[in-house]
């Protein structure tokens, strides 16, 4: 039940993420992604009542399928989220937004695709598969590295300039809570990996 609460969970931040990119420089994106967030939290608080159940069972002998971070990682991604959501409600500077927003919005699809992929990995007891994300992450860095460079937020407006900011920092974010989730999905691979047929029957075992 964790399992699938948490895929629940990943694939409506891949649709979240999604919106992001579609609608990185229209403004308003915030409204917007309000629905995706409701849903986002309400799947959270089912994980942590499946999490909790699971930790019952634990205690009575039975195994988990639910390493111990896994939905802290969730909650984590869910924060950064809302993060990049406040970034884009309102488009950002014309310069910052022309050197970043190509990058960046490659990066959100990126990153969609990503957390889809981590829904099926987590699934299949597989670890996250090889993918674009790595790529799309140098290029969104060498943007941002050549708006300081260029000194493009020096010149706005204290608002302007922290959204920019707060995208940067709110994506970096985001790139490392993912690779925190990878390591987590690695470890319910593992705990597959001993017995193909009955280990993974174990694992379920907490699942109705």
């Amino acid at each position: 039940m964790v399992r699938q609460r948490a895929c629940e969970t990943l694939r409506q931040q891949a649709e979240l993420m999604a919106i992001f990119a579609s609608r990185f420089d229209a403004g308003g994106v915030d409204l917007e992604a309000r629905s995706a967030h409701q849903s986002i939290r309400k799947s959270l608080d089912q994980a942590d009542q499946a999490l909790a159940e699971a930790e019952r069972e634990t205690l009575w002998g039975r195994r988990s399928d639910t390493p111990e971070g896994l939905v802290r990682s969730l909650r984590r991604l869910a924060g950064d989220g809302v993060m990049i959501g406040r970034a884009l409600a309102s488009p950002l500077p014309r310069a910052s937004g022309e050197r970043i927003g190509p990058s960046a919005m490659a990066l959100l699809q990126a990153i969609a695709i990503r957390l889809r992929n981590s829904a099926g990995a987590l699934e299949g007891f597989r670890s996250t598969p090889p993918d674009s994300l790595d790529q799309a992450r140098a290029a969104f860095e060498t943007a941002v590295e050549q708006t300081r460079a260029a000194r493009l937020t020096a010149e706005i407006n204290f608002d302007a300039a922290s959204r920019v900011f707060g995208l940067v920092f709110a994506m970096e974010s985001l790139l490392a809570n993912l690779s925190d989730l990878a390591d987590r999905i690695a470890e319910v691979a593992g705990q597959a990996a001993p017995s193909a047929g009955a280990g993974v029957a174990g694992l379920d075992a907490a699942e109705p």
